[in-house]
């Protein structure tokens, strides 16, 4: 796989990292909403990067934001014990997720991780340019 092709793949994860967060911002005032997470991975040799958009859970496959107010917090082991025994009630999960806060943060990265990308591809297009140049040259 090319320079180019392995760039385009970036650019590719990062414009879905940059969807996922339009996403979760565009839904930041629905109720119930889940906030959707992005994974970014390796992809197979030479193939560049990818991403793995979640619908609703953390990078971890577990539910954002868990709310604990049903706990009593004086005494911390029997809460855990009592998580560990029964699960999280529904109501420990309801509430948005959308955090403004990381959705900033992730918009900032994936766009200044676009535009890297961008950059790289289009300098090694002027690369190519003048070394093409420079063979053009040679051979008047």
């Amino acid at each position: 796989m090319s320079e180019y092709s392995i760039n385009a793949a970036a650019m590719s994860a990062f414009g879905q990292g940059l969807n996922t967060t339009a996403h979760n911002l565009a839904n930041i005032n629905t109720q119930d909403f889940r906030a959707w997470s992005r994974v970014y991975s390796e992809g197979r040799p030479g193939q560049g990067p990818r991403a793995v958009t979640r619908s609703g859970e953390d990078a971890f496959g577990a539910r954002d934001r868990v709310s604990v107010s049903f706990l009593d917090p004086s005494d911390p082991e029997a809460a855990l014990r009592q998580i560990s025994e029964n699960g999280l009630p529904p109501e420990a999960m309801s509430g948005n997720t959308v955090d403004l806060a990381r959705e900033t943060v992730n918009l900032i990265t994936d766009q200044r991780a676009f535009e890297a990308n961008a950059a790289v591809i289009s300098t090694r297009q002027t690369l190519d340019d003048a070394m093409l140049g420079l063979v053009a040259d040679r051979r008047v």
